[in-house]
């Protein structure tokens, strides 16, 4: 007893007249992996560790004392660990094949180094801890343990894995709704129970109906299951490409649950909506063997441009029937100009046919046109009832004066 107090203040004293110094520098392992994660008894894998100089502590203090100057000076150093031995221990039960000793010397601030160890199982199940053992000059030695698990319960230890995919999405306009087709399927070593996959709420305007909720009872190990999600795209979703959050939870086999994220991605397109909103000819009144110009006015109406427009117009009469009027912009409208020959009189009907194209392919509109074509002797006729109506009036006048004049006498 006594020996022992007296090992303790020798140790002590011994400790009071060492110069101070900072703490030594400071080696850790910052990761350790095993490969496979789940040994086979009498398998080979590998453990990796990392081992680090972390900065803290990796520093020396020097100070100087100029009695003449009145001064002291204290410098400060990062140093490096050296590192003596580096050895894993696999206690009886793991066998260790290679990759003791393999590093030594010094170790930097900030610096790393990672180390591969050949390992064997032994021929029974369980969790062993083999320990990594490292000597630093000048520093206490590290004792790090490492899992190792040989043949346990794989609904224990592996883990389902749920991967979320989807058909090429269509284009969605905004303001619609679409379809597309998800999968989901468990591509992990045991199986998922409990499942619930949630679509939420995109900012950029993209919404599921109906909610977005979704549950399926169990996926083994290769599983999977195909379902549709509506997603309807609102008035002011911005076109282009929008990722769409979607969260899956279920219970693994041990009864713990998890939760997982993954995507679905939507393309965001708008629509053209053409239509006539007027119609214009020059002249208004149109005599036969008039030059006609029809100005038929196109206005796009909907959420994306129409491309490649044109209109075609056609009517008994000869002149220029075809137009390519190019892009229109939403909400914009642009003319189509047609020349044509008043070759005939009467009702003339025809067909104006409008084609263009956007993100979701080539369409078209076709509307009604019909031009009122008076007959070459119109004016003749007009002067003949003009002439008609001013000789009845004179005839009028004359027969109310005689018969004044009459009276008169």
């Amino acid at each position: 007893m006594w020996h022992s107090g007296a090992a303790i203040l020798f140790f002590l004293a011994l400790v009071s007249l060492t110069p101070a110094h900072a703490a030594a520098p400071m080696v850790i392992v910052s990761s350790s992996h095993v490969s496979p994660a789940v040994l086979m008894p009498g398998d080979q894998g590998l453990i990796t560790v990392t081992l680090a100089n972390t900065a803290t502590g990796a520093t020396s203090t020097e100070t100087s004392t100029y009695a003449s100057l009145g001064t002291t000076i204290s410098s400060v150093t990062d140093v490096s660990a050296m590192v003596e031995n580096v050895y894993l221990d696999g206690r009886i039960d793991i066998r260790v094949l290679a990759g003791n000793s393999q590093f030594t010397g010094p170790l930097g601030p900030g610096q790393s180094v990672n180390l591969t160890f050949l390992i064997q199982a032994p021929e029974k199940s369980g969790v062993f801890f083999p320990v990594l053992h490292v000597s630093v000059e000048n520093a206490d030695p590290l004792f790090y343990p490492i899992p190792v698990l040989v043949n346990l319960d794989v609904g224990t230890q592996k883990r389902p894995a749920l991967v979320l995919s989807q058909e090429r999405p269509g284009y969605l306009p905004p303001g619609e709704t679409g379809e597309t087709t998800l999968t989901l399927k468990n591509d992990g070593a045991s199986a998922a129970s409990d499942i619930t996959l949630r679509v939420e709420r995109d900012g950029g305007g993209i919404a599921p109906t109906g909610g977005g909720a979704f549950h399926f009872e169990q996926l083994g190990t290769g599983e999977s299951v195909t379902f549709p999600l509506h997603l309807l795209a609102g008035t002011q979703a911005e076109p282009g490409i929008h990722d769409v959050a979607v969260t899956i939870g279920y219970t693994m086999l041990d009864g713990s649950r998890r939760t997982e994220q993954a995507t679905v991605t939507v393309d965001v397109r708008g629509k053209a909506d053409l239509a006539i909103s007027s119609l214009k000819t020059t002249p208004a009144a149109i005599g036969k063997g008039d030059r006609v110009e029809l100005v038929v006015r196109v206005e796009n109406s909907g959420t994306g441009p129409a491309k490649s427009t044109s209109a075609s117009l056609e009517i008994p009469i000869p002149g220029t029937t075809k137009v390519f009027i190019g892009t229109i912009k939403p909400g914009n409208d642009a003319p189509a100009v047609f020349t044509l020959e008043a070759d005939r009189s009467g009702e003339i009907a025809g067909t104006l046919n409008v084609t263009y194209r956007d993100d979701f392919g080539t369409r078209s509109l076709e509307e009604p046109v019909t031009l009122r074509v008076g007959g070459s002797d119109a004016t003749g006729l007009i002067l003949m009832v003009v002439l008609f109506v001013a000789a009845a009036g004179l005839g009028t006048y004359y027969l109310t004066a005689r018969r004044g004049t009459r009276q008169d006498a």
